[in-house]
């Protein structure tokens, strides 16, 4: 946070750090409540103990300790109980066996009163819990030190006060920063306190805050290093954070100005946002290729149809990791092989589209997971943007680079492909394996086609103004995109087959779903897709220094390097996709 906790905290009593319109409170003076004081001393003894773990063992305690079967088996808690002057309890602990093992179990009872807060009466459940998760100051199994806390002790939340808790002071789970949002208090009549609940911070202080924080805050407190990951360590895909998981899917039927389709050949209507991500064109394929192994004939001769056939999504333009796509009918186990392939590339990764339930049925789905951050993480800029159509304007929050000490290796990840005003160019942002291109062009008919005059512009030779780095002196601005919609395609669905050998079934399920954000940290793509046949008689279903700045309409594409074909592209034409500033006006 741009104001540190420190200094304010020197000339108040009660200090209010005030950041997109939601309060911190840092410290509170008034009112004396015994039970809150008391509580607040809790968490203050056991800070100063996990300081002096860090004094004995060179960093704080891991989140949790594994044992010899690879689960979950000891907890902070635990480790720490010698620095709070219960080394009888410790002793009588057995490493050796989990936490909730034979003789370990017969501990639970014995939880020493510093765990709980005075307003609670349960003897075994825990309220004070640390925040888990990469990004924070526990990294999973992996332990913290203080020096790895690169935004400071003073601005990085240790532990959170969960007065609803349900965890077991012996067990190895705590909050992860998703869990956060849903489990602390939202409002004041939740919270064990009247004003709210009570963090630690790694510098010994403690505070309380307000409940209802903004998770923008939230994602600020909680991380160690600027949302950077814990280094030295291959995270899996499961735990990083996809703001979109959030919020609820958005149904394409509620979206008034935004497309999404399933073939790269769509048209793209004045004003409109195009999404397409090559999820459902796989699918297709897959269904086209291994179960009807012929173009995909529909009565009626379906537009759609007709260009999913007419084109066809090349699988090596993907990392074989970064997805599963397979297709089969259900009576041969097609369900246990995408869900086999999941947890081998995605563990911990739950499908959200549902599988068909008749033995009869035929299936063919796509996953689809790109994570690609910038390895120096832009500025998020203060200033709102200006947005701007031909029909209307919107404030918008963006993000770019502001200066600083990181702004050299800020400009170091832009590269310039094709510049001819400040209102025609492209550019490539450097993430470690994939391409984000940004093209501020004229819209053509087709996503397609704009690819392709993207790709050409990328290429050497065509004689224009050309620089292949960012000047100092040459602002960027790039608004953040988020998108997570859901849509079935109408277009296809009840549609029967006419291929020889399969009359009688029809397309039962057609749909795809697309998540999608970019901000200063980097992107991050999900998408699924399916195609469903099932026979007839089953109910159908319901159908001058150059300028960077991207405040107009302008294409995203994401492409893995060297590839051939993009896996994502968007055309944003309007601010539905856009994350408007709060309260701006238009």
């Amino acid at each position: 946070m741009a104001t540190r906790v420190r200094s304010v905290i020197r000339t108040t009593v009660i200090a209010v750090l005030a950041v997109g319109g939601m309060i911190w409170l840092l410290d509170v003076g008034t009112r004396p409540d015994r039970l809150r004081n008391a509580c607040k001393a809790n968490l203050k003894q056991i800070a100063q103990a996990l300081h002096q773990y860090h004094d004995t063992h060179g960093s704080f305690p891991p989140a949790y300790v594994l044992g010899e079967d690879g689960q979950r088996w000891h907890s902070w808690r635990v480790l720490v109980l010698p620095q709070l002057g219960h080394d009888q309890l410790y002793q009588q602990y057995h490493f050796d066996e989990p936490w909730n093992g034979p003789r370990n179990r017969l501990l639970l009872g014995k939880m020493p009163l510093v765990f709980r807060c005075p307003v609670v009466k349960s003897k075994e459940l825990t309220n004070y819990v640390a925040v888990v998760g990469p990004q924070t100051v526990w990294p999973e199994q992996y332990a913290c030190k203080i020096s790895d806390l690169i935004d400071g002790p003073d601005d990085t939340i240790q532990l959170v006060e969960l007065p609803k808790s349900d965890i077991a002071w012996l067990e190895p789970r705590d909050l992860t920063f998703a869990q956060t949002k849903s489990q602390l208090p939202a409002t004041p009549a939740e919270c064990g306190h009247d004003e709210g609940f009570h963090v630690a911070l790694p510098d010994l202080g403690v505070r309380l805050i307000k409940a209802q924080l903004h998770h923008e805050i939230w994602r600020t407190l909680l991380t160690r290093n600027n949302g950077g990951f814990f280094p030295g360590v291959d995270w899996p895909l499961q735990n990083f954070q996809f703001a979109a998981d959030e919020a609820a899917t958005v149904s394409h039927s509620s979206l008034t100005r935004t497309d999404m389709l399933p073939h790269a050949t769509a048209r793209i209507a004045p004003e409109r946002n195009l999404v397409y991500c090559a999820t459902f064109q796989i699918a297709w394929d897959g269904m086209r290729n291994e179960t009807i192994k012929a173009p995909i004939d529909l009565e009626g001769s379906s537009e759609m149809a007709v260009e999913l056939n007419r084109v066809q999504f090349d699988q090596a333009n993907l990392d074989d990791a970064s997805y599963v796509a397979l297709a089969g009918p259900v009576k041969d186990g097609i369900f246990d092989r995408i869900d086999q392939e999941m947890s081998r590339k995605f563990p911990g990764k739950q499908r959200q589209l549902g599988k068909p339930t008749r033995d009869g049925a035929f299936w063919a789905y796509c996953y689809l997971f790109k994570r690609l951050p910038f390895a120096t993480k832009f500025d998020k800029l203060d200033q709102p943007l200006p947005f701007q159509t031909s029909s209307d304007s919107v404030l918008v929050e963006s993000f770019g680079i502001h200066g600083g000490p990181q702004a050299e290796m800020m400009r170091g990840q832009v590269e310039v492909l094709d510049y001819v005003t400040d209102d025609d160019f492209v550019l490539r942002l450097k993430t470690r394996t994939d391409d984000i291109v940004l093209a501020k062009i004229a819209p053509l008919a087709t996503v397609a086609e704009m690819i392709e005059v993207v790709k050409q512009r990328r290429l050497p030779g065509t004689g224009r103004r050309r620089s292949e780095s960012l000047q100092p002196h040459e602002p960027l601005i790039i608004p953040r995109l988020s998108a997570n919609i859901e849509r079935e395609f109408p277009e296809l669905l009840g549609r029967h087959l006419v291929n020889p050998g399969w009359a009688g079934f029809y397309i039962a399920g057609a749909r795809q779903i697309v998540k999608f954000q970019l901000d200063e940290s980097g992107a991050i793509l999900e998408s699924e897709a399916d195609v469903i046949l099932m026979e007839a008689g089953d109910p159908k279903p319901t159908p001058q220094p150059r300028r960077f700045i991207f405040d107009k309409p302008f294409l995203v594409i994401l492409q893995q390097r060297n590839a051939t074909q993009p896996y994502f592209a968007a055309w944003i034409a309007n601010k539905e996709l856009l994350s408007p500033v709060s309260g701006a006006a238009k």
